[in-house]
């Protein structure tokens, strides 16, 4: 059965994950400038952008 197992496994690419990509995506970073807007695009994602406007961190 482990074998049957093991040979389905190999025919099926493993995806890369998340972190994989990230890494990647930081690492053709040219300088430490790019480096730090490059971890600051990835430490945005996926927050609400109006999440701000509602506790009130936005000048009026």
């Amino acid at each position: 059965m482990s074998r049957l197992l093991n040979a389905l496994l190999s025919l099926i690419p493993r995806a890369e994950t998340q972190r994989d990509v990230d890494d990647a995506y930081l690492a053709g970073a040219a300088d430490i400038q790019d480096l730090e807007c490059r971890m600051r695009t990835l430490d945005e994602r996926g927050r609400n952008p109006s999440g701000g406007i509602a506790v009130g961190l936005y000048v009026r």
